[in-house]
């Protein structure tokens, strides 16, 4: 291996100032990328939480306009004498559920069904047939598949533990992948949930 010789004054002096300059350069370059590197873990892990935070805001909401709908139909006579088999008016039923169900009805598909699990629909008396079932046979076909996105979701709980195992590892590209991935999912389960209505 060859070794450098500085022969003159100049020389050591030039390769001196050279060693002095490149030193912090190299120092702030390294300071500079980790501070980046962190400051994007922590972006992507704020804009995972708002994520998540909306999803399960959106999902709370539904669920709690669900439940006020169902209890507001639990005491409305009209309504729960129908679905004890007592002749009612189908249109008075229904606009009772109509009423009672217009805070979640772009979210959810309300059917009235008596006690012993048949539909109670907007026809006049009669026998049901295929025609009473054919849109909530498609229409069940897009529940099931919007239920099985929603139980492929992680909980809270899991996606908190996986985060925090990603930023202890401190694996950006598989914090970003993962992240990616969740939001992929939310926005599937809301894209088919979004077209039943």
């Amino acid at each position: 291996m060859k070794r450098l010789h500085f022969h003159s004054f100049r020389q050591r002096l030039n390769a001196a100032f050279l060693a002095v300059s490149l030193a912090p350069l190299l120092l702030c370059s390294v300071l500079l990328l980790q501070i980046f590197r962190f400051r994007m873990t922590a972006d992507q892990q704020q804009n995972a939480q708002q994520q998540l935070s909306s999803a399960c805001h959106a999902l709370n909401t539904m669920q709690d306009g669900i439940l006020s709908a169902a209890e507001s139909l639990q005491r409305d006579g009209l309504v729960t004498r129908a679905l004890a088999g007592a002749q009612e008016d189908s249109a008075k039923v229904y606009s009772s559920l109509y009423t009672a169900t217009a805070a979640v009805r772009s979210t959810a598909r309300f059917d009235l069904y008596s006690a012993d699990g048949t539909l109670v629909c907007e026809l006049p008396e009669h026998t049901h047939t295929e025609d009473c079932y054919a849109d909530d046979a498609a229409q069940h076909a897009q529940v099931e598949k919007v239920a099985a996105l929603i139980d492929a979701l992680p909980s809270a709980e899991e996606v908190e533990a996986r985060l925090e195992e990603l930023l202890a590892a401190e694996d950006a590209e598989a914090y970003d992948a993962y992240c990616a991935e969740l939001a992929r999912q939310v926005e599937q389960m809301f894209d088919k949930a979004g077209a039943m209505n």
